[in-house]
């Protein structure tokens, strides 16, 4: 049966086959879907009653009248037609578009912004610093909501609503559904997508807020923005999510955090908060599993009451953290993290909802953290400290300083989940795609850094990049040549092309710019007055300068570009330039005007401005004769070039050769998107199919041969990140490298064939096994000294040397635990340091008698901690075994092992001492003590005669002459130890017996022997 249905403009044939059934209603229907994309309970048929009842569609047409060609019309719109008009209104598409054109204006291309490096090639920009690492939350939000515009294509839903109806979307089915979603998200069901739009939404409203709390400067400007942080909270509904920025950017500190707040109650709140920095870190739950350490970046409390978080100096002080970057003052460097995680999160949830709630503490909170994901994995959590819960949001410490984009794709993730995308797939699908469309926004910068080489490299600069498309076929070009590399480009333009990538919207054009002008009464003439009408540039390369004359950069560049108009207008037939104010008032507008003899803008112009996103000054813009903006750079190109000589190729071209980093940023961030390609494929288990993964690849495919064919630095190509080129002068690639294709294993049982370029191997990412950055493992070694009542106190030469033995391996041993330790445990352990040599000199050494003083004269309180073995025991024998090449042989070998010992902990002592800066008075007295101690001991070790070697030369040198005794100066002013002894602080009662007997010690020495 023939049909033909009048749709529109266009009449559709419908050929229904005459089988042993008739062709009924519905299978007419079907076919009209087929072809015009109208769904069954859309479409409305003229030419028969009853065509349009559901009851009807089973019944034949021949039931219904429709016979052999007979002739209908169809009244209907397609599913995306039916989705544009129910999701985004025409404010927020134009809001999207200035976004969009806001990231382009950027002045660096996407994948040197440190959004883009921090999501797609983390590992390799650590340490590189900006612009690579760092970046605000405002650029990284405007980075992933842009992404997120291109995946979520059923549109916003804000506070008022907006977006595609959950009920419109149940109506349209999930094959219906397929067709408007994003490729790599066709199997999200309706609940998903409105999820998506959701959290869109939430991201969406924190980037305006991060937007306009970075452009306060001053208190009367940071107010308000804490105003709006509290209102916004107020007025969140019941059941809602709300999505704020924070962190703090201070002098050898910064990071960015992100706030979810979501109203349980009237008066109670949950809080969340997720940092994906390292720093702070050590606040978050981590453990480590067979691969690698873990943390969850998310820490969530319940039941916050209203009173603490919408009080205005909780937000002022937290904001503060944050916005203190904004202004040109000097940063701080009390501001850290732990005036976040020590000082404003316990203040705030520490309190209960109501005045009788018990007390509570934040990291009991956080450990009973659950949701509804505790019941999965009871068995983990109970091998565990940590719930289920934060077992499920684990993830990989970053390990450069990305927190601001890493953080909000896991706010994204987490506030996914929370409106309903529970499934772990699903979320991992989601920042797959957005992965895909970060690189898909590279590519197509750097498909516009390739236009400007074909430009560069035609014979007429204003001849579109495109006219030649044709000749990809030649096989004439010399090699070398500019139609050499002029083919090369285009054949990785054609390969983006049927990649999918589409750069033809610029982020403004001359038409767009006279639209304006006219729309806002600016008035565009010459230096004579005469105005200038749209006519009089279409067709030209146009070069708009911006500048105000109030800045010292902007007068000498408007000096430089004043000289030069003359050769520009003369090295190409139909340029022209235009002026557009950025002056503060008329009079310096007309002065600053009266420099030029080229167009300008009436002043003011403030909405030209806005159009061209002009953020800084000067800036000089260059338009090809199409009329579409090709490059920001005419600023660096007229001071290269102040002559203009070169107009228009060389730097006016705005074809900048790939340096290392660029290529390097390329092929981290493909090979990053081809390992979690290989991981997510269907056959594995994943939600990828290997046509939506032959996508990926092909992009992929595309990226690497544009940037195999597009000139480089030379240091691109010498250090390896790129396999062509010269060693001298520009990489031009002009030798097209033919080879064996690779395969790229998408699973076991599928293979897709990509070409071999700068890319290859990316798919064996990590080519190395991981367990190579394990290191050894800890070796597990008993301690030398348990504990200090291990060791005896010594009452002879042969104790005390086993005694100080044991102390110097002791430190030994603290002082290697402090070599593999942090900065805090480093401090720790010198302090246990100075304590034990403390302990041992006061308590387990004795401290020497002078030489004739009975041990029954001196005071009963101070009798255990003296000894006279030092002067009436002799010296034991030296063991033959354990000979230490002691030339006397005889028994000087402990008398030598003591002295070292005390040499070995009176250096360790003083070394410790340094991790303490300003000591309290009573711990100064207290090294002040033990350092005597030392010293007496050592002095009694040193005058016992009857050793051997050098030990008996020395105790002989210190007798000569009547005997010398031993320097008790201390201090700067030389001031002697027993002057000093009185105005000691000390603070236990053994230190007082202990100063005695060394006063005794050094007061009987001194009148005994000669100073």
């Amino acid at each position: 049966m023939r049909v033909e249905v009048k749709f529109g403009t266009q009449t559709i044939v419908v050929e229904l086959p005459d089988g042993p059934t008739p062709p009924t209603l519905l299978q007419l229907k079907e076919q009209l879907c087929t072809q015009t994309g109208v769904l069954p309970m859309m479409q409305k048929l003229l030419g028969k009653p009853k065509l349009n009842d559901p009851e009807n569609d089973a019944k034949s047409l021949e039931q219904m009248g429709v016979r052999n060609n007979a002739r209908l019309m169809l009244i209907g719109s397609s599913v995306p037609e039916v989705v544009s008009v129910n999701t985004t209104s025409a404010a927020q598409k134009q809001q999207e578009e200035e976004r969009e054109k806001l990231l382009r204006n950027l002045p660096l291309n996407i994948w040197l912004l440190p959004s883009f490096a921090g999501f797609m090639a983390d590992p390799y920009v650590e340490g590189k610093g900006f612009s690579l690492e760092g970046g605000g939350v405002g650029l990284a939000l405007l980075t992933l909501d842009v992404a997120l515009t291109r995946i979520n294509t059923l549109g916003v839903a804000t506070a008022s609503g907006g977006g595609t109806a959950a009920a419109l979307l149940q109506s349209l089915g999930n094959e219906e559904q397929a067709t408007i979603s994003h490729p790599l998200l066709r199997q999200l069901s309706a609940a998903d997508r409105q999820a998506v739009q959701r959290a869109h939404g939430a991201l969406r409203r924190c980037y305006y807020f991060a937007q306009e709390a970075e452009q306060a400067q001053n208190p009367q400007q940071v107010l308000p923005v804490v105003k709006k942080a509290v209102s916004s909270v107020d007025g969140l509904a019941v059941g809602e999510w709300l999505l704020l920025p924070g962190g703090w950017n201070g002098l050898n500190a910064a990071n960015a955090i992100y706030l979810l707040i979501h109203r349980r109650g009237p008066e109670t709140f949950d809080v969340v908060f997720v940092n994906r920095g390292h720093e702070g870190m050590p606040y978050h739950p981590s453990w480590q599993t067979a691969e690698k350490i873990v943390s969850c970046p998310i820490l969530r409390f319940e039941g916050v009451a209203s009173a603490r978080l919408l009080d205005h100096t909780f937000w002022l002080l937290l904001l503060s953290l944050w916005m203190r970057s904004n202004g040109s003052g000097a940063r701080s460097e009390f501001i850290r993290a732990e005036v976040f995680y020590d000082v404003l999160l316990p203040w705030l949830v520490e309190k209960g909802g109501k005045h009788a709630d018990p007390p509570r503490f934040a990291t009991e909170m956080l450990l009973g953290t659950c949701d509804s994901r505790t019941d999965e994995d009871d068995d983990t959590a109970a091998r565990h400290c940590f719930s289920a819960a934060i077992h499920e949001h684990r993830a990989t410490p970053v390990r450069s300083a990305s927190s601001a984009i890493k953080g909000a794709v896991t706010a994204l993730v987490y506030l996914l989940e929370q409106y309903g995308v529970r499934a772990r797939s699903v979320q991992k699908s989601i920042k797959y795609a957005l992965k895909y469309e970060f690189m898909m926004r590279a590519a197509e910068d750097l498909s516009a850094l390739a236009r400007r080489f074909m430009r560069s490299y035609t014979t007429d600069i204003n001849s579109s990049p495109e006219a030649n498309f044709d000749d990809e076929t030649r096989t004439d070009a010399v090699a070398g040549s500019d139609d050499a590399r002029l083919l090369r480009i285009r054949r990785a333009m054609r390969q983006l092309r049927l990649a999918g990538v589409d750069d033809t919207m610029s982020s403004a054009n001359m038409d767009d710019v006279w639209r304006t002008a006219r729309a806002a009464n600016i008035i565009l003439k010459n230096a004579r007055n005469v105005i200038l009408t749209r006519e009089h540039f279409r067709g030209k390369t146009v070069l708009v300068y911006c500048g105000g004359i109030h800045e010292s950069s902007c007068k000498k560049f408007s000096t430089l570009l004043a000289e030069a108009s003359p050769r520009l207008f003369g090295a190409l037939t139909g340029v022209e330039i235009l002026f557009v104010s950025c002056d503060r008032d008329l009079h310096a507008y007309e002065q600053h005007a009266s420099m030029f003899t080229f167009a300008r803008a009436a002043y003011p112009c403030t909405e030209l401005l806005k159009l061209l996103d002009i953020s800084h000054i000067p800036e000089l813009l260059l338009f090809s004769s199409d009329g579409r903006l090709v490059h920001r750079r005419g600023v660096v190109a007229l001071r290269t070039d102040p002559e203009a000589t070169l107009f228009p190729r060389g730097p006016w071209s705005g074809a900048t050769p790939l340096t290392a980093v660029d290529v390097a940023m390329f092929r981290c961030s493909a090979a990053q998107l081809a390992h979690h390609t290989n991981k997510r494929l269907s056959v594995d288990g994943g939600t990828l199919t290997a046509e939506d993964a032959t996508r990926v690849l092909d992009l992929l495919s595309a990226v690497q041969r544009m940037v195999d064919a597009l000139p480089k630095e030379p240091q691109a190509t010498r250090s390896g990140l790129s396999a062509n080129g010269p060693a001298d002068g520009y990489s031009n690639n002009t030798q097209v490298q033919e080879g064996e294709d690779q395969s790229f294993q998408l699973s076991q049982q599928r293979f897709v064939k990509v070409e071999a370029s700068t890319f290859s191997n990316a798919s064996l990412l990590p080519s190395a096994s991981t367990a190579a950055y394990y290191g050894q493992a800890v070796q597990a070694v008993v301690p030398e000294l348990k504990d200090i009542s291990d060791v005896r106190r010594a009452t002879g030469w042969s104790e005390l040397d086993v005694a100080l033995r044991r102390a110097v391996e002791a430190v030994e041993a603290l002082w290697l635990r402090a070599r593999h330790s942090g900065t805090t445990s480093r401090v720790a352990i010198q302090m246990h340091i100075i304590e034990l040599v403390s302990r041992f000199f006061l308590e387990i050494v004795p401290l020497p008698l002078p030489r004739g003083t009975d041990a029954r004269a001196v005071p009963i309180e101070e009798q255990p901690i003296v000894s006279s073995f030092y002067t009436e025991e002799p010296l034991p024998e030296q063991n033959s075994a354990n000979n230490n090449n002691n030339s006397g042989g005889g028994r000087g070998d402990v008398q030598e092992c003591i002295q070292e010992s005390i040499y070995s902990l009176l250096l360790s002592y003083t070394t410790a001492w340094q991790a303490v800066e300003v000591p309290t008075r009573a711990f100064d007295s207290e090294r002040c003590l033990v350092a005597m101690a030392m010293l007496v001991v050592y002095d009694a070790a040193v005058r016992r005669k009857g050793g051997g070697g050098r030990c008996s030369l020395l105790a002989s040198l210190l007798e000569s002459n009547g005997g010398y005794y031993l320097s008790t100066s201390i201090g700067r002013q030389s001031l002697s130890f027993a002057y000093i002894s009185a105005t000691l602080e000390l603070v236990r009662p053994q230190f007082l017996l202990a100063r005695s007997a060394i006063l005794r010690y050094i007061g009987i020495s001194a009148a005994a022997l000669r100073p």
